[in-house]
């Protein structure tokens, strides 16, 4: 597996057949037993769960007291997506996401454990994944959250959610993380008194390892953040109905993200200038709204994974 990527010495490379995995030692017998014996067509009906862009398999795992394994098949998204599916091209993408995972949980920032990836090679470089991470029990992702719940669930919550979500970013921010696919999928809740937020898929993310000490520079924490805010406009043009994401909603997680106490504080200017960060916080996002509506034109969600509001 020569991708130039060091993989954590606590991953093993096993054999079966066709596949190749590298499974976490202290996972190792249970989860290859769970993986040869049960992880098949037959298993994948009734056993979904979403995370991410979309529907995962999920498979209880008696030897670790029925805690669930999330088993997530990597593809592309957008119109490479619909050319080539779920075909990469090397092992770079997943071998990268068990990395950074590792260096993000060893940092403190909350998100799913991996515990195993699946090689199938085809032809030279060519090849399927899967990634195989512990659940996290009673999470949802912000789409289902939001979606999920009536108006009087989730307005009572959304301004605690708003700073515990803010924290978490800047925390990944500090440590020096930039995830590259940063959206609403990917940022999952635990709605209680005390919000618990992780963020998941850091298959696409990078360690600022030059400034490992401050984390992020402001340009690359805000191009991030720009990110989210766009995943927020998306949200919004494709639930209108739902108002539940305002202006001021936005401009409250871009304040709680600039004056949020970390230990890691970041760069000190972040606690000056958040009114002229907030002046750069903000985008036509022309180019994406001419995409979505031609989306919406012929018929298909913005999000993919399902149908417009209103369509049987």
């Amino acid at each position: 597996m020569s991708s130039g990527i060091d993989v954590p010495k606590h991953f093993s490379v096993t054999q079966k057949g066709s596949d190749t995995f590298l499974l976490k030692e202290r996972y190792k017998y249970p989860i290859l037993w769970q993986i040869v014996m049960e992880f098949s067509a037959e298993v994948r009906e009734g056993k979904s769960a979403f995370y991410g862009r979309g529907a995962c398999l999920a498979i209880p795992v008696s030897d670790l007291r029925d805690r669930r394994l999330i088993i997530r098949r990597y593809s592309h998204g957008g119109l490479w997506g619909k050319l080539v599916g779920d075909i990469l091209w090397g092992h770079n993408r997943p071998l990268n996401e068990l990395v950074n995972t590792e260096k993000a949980l060893k940092q403190g920032v909350d998100t799913a454990e991996v515990v195993a990836l699946r090689f199938k090679n085809f032809f030279g470089p060519l090849c399927r994944a899967d990634i195989f991470t512990m659940e996290i029990a009673d999470a949802e992702d912000l789409i289902a959250f939001l979606t999920g719940h009536t108006a009087e669930e989730v307005l009572p919550q959304k301004r605690r959610l708003i700073g515990h979500i803010a924290k978490a970013v800047r925390k990944m921010h500090d440590t020096g993380i930039y995830h590259a696919d940063l959206h609403l999928k990917n940022i999952l809740v635990k709605p209680t008194d005390i919000p618990k937020v992780y963020i998941i898929d850091l298959d696409k993310s990078e360690f600022n390892t030059n400034e490992a000490d401050r984390g992020l520079p402001t340009g690359q924490r805000m191009d991030n953040i720009l990110r989210l805010d766009r995943s927020v406009e998306k949200f919004n043009r494709w639930r209108p109905d739902l108002k539940l994401i305002a202006k001021t909603d936005r401009l409250r997680f871009l304040r709680e993200y600039t004056t949020a106490s970390i230990a890691n504080e970041g760069p000190d200017t972040l606690k000056n200038d958040w009114k002229d960060l907030a002046r750069r916080y903000t985008s036509s996002y022309a180019a994406h709204r001419l995409w979505w509506g031609l989306l919406r034109t012929v018929g298909l969600s913005i999000y993919g994974f399902d149908k417009r509001p209103g369509q049987q």
